[in-house]
Formats: structure tokens, sequence, C-alpha cells
């Protein structure tokens, strides 16, 4: 039995209490389902945002360390000898480039990148193998590009 503002008692039989009943949960049914699915596929969305980011740190933080690793070899190396696997290590840091590059925005910033590493990619073995006097020019050339594309990538 239902009472409605005016006061009238209005009587429903049990078949018209089912009804009624059956309607009333498969409309709430309906916007609980719907809530809880757009609450759980905002979240899903979130969730993979955060694992895209993480993903992407992760390859800027290998990367940097390859350069970081590179660079110190290059410190050590005898200035002299920097050109014997010069070869090996631009195929190396091509490699390691590709995996990053698609990290960086279309445009400016990624033709920004493309600079950096073309400018480390093209430098030869006479290039860094250069001295004059007791100044290792060569040394110092490929020190300063691999620290510009680890300012690079820092910075973006």
């Amino acid at each position: 039995m239902c009472y409605y503002p005016s006061n009238k008692l209005i009587e429903l039989n049990p078949t018209q209490i089912f009804v009624y009943g059956t309607i009333w949960t498969a409309v709430w049914g309906a916007i609980v389902w719907f809530t809880k699915d757009r609450i759980s596929t905002k979240r899903d969305e979130a969730k993979q945002r955060r694992a895209a980011q993480c993903a992407r740190d992760d390859r800027k933080r290998d990367f940097l360390g390859f350069m970081a690793e590179w660079r110190m070899m290059v410190i050590r190396a005898n200035p002299r000898r920097l050109g014997e696997d010069l070869s090996q290590r631009i195929e190396a840091f091509s490699r390691e480039q590709t995996k990053i590059r698609s990290d960086f925005p279309a445009g400016e910033v990624r033709n920004g990148f493309d600079g950096v590493v073309k400018s480390l990619s093209s430098l030869g073995k006479s290039e860094v193998t250069e001295a004059q006097g007791n100044t290792e020019v060569g040394q110092i050339k490929f020190t300063t590009a691999i620290d510009a594309v680890i300012n690079f990538v820092e910075a973006n």
C-alpha cells in the first residue's frame, strides 16, 4: 500500500507490485551499471596514461644511462684511439635513439632531437681523434656532442 500527498490509499494487487518492483529495479540497475561502467572506464584510462608515462620515463632513464656510460668511456679513453670502435658505438647509439625518438612530440621538439642526434652521428673517425698540440680537439667535440644530446633529452 502506498500513500500519496492527497492521502488517497492506492491498493495494488501482487502482479502490479511485481511489475512495478521489476521496473523500479531495472531502472536503478541500469543507472548503477552505467555509472559503474563510466567510473571503471575512466579509472582504466588513468592507469593506461600512468603506465605510458612510466614507460617513457624508463626509456628516457635507460637512454641517459647509455649516454652517460658512453661519455665516461670517451673521457677515460686514449683520445688518439677514440675512432677505433666509433662505428660500433654509433650503431649502438642509433639503436638507442630510435627507442626514445617517438617519445618526443612531432614538430619542433622532434626536429631538435633529430638535429642533436645527427650532429653526434655525423662525427667521423678523423674528427674524434683530431688534436692540436696538447689539446685533444676531437675528444672535446665528441663530449660536446654527447652533452648536447644528454641536455636535450633531460630538458624535454
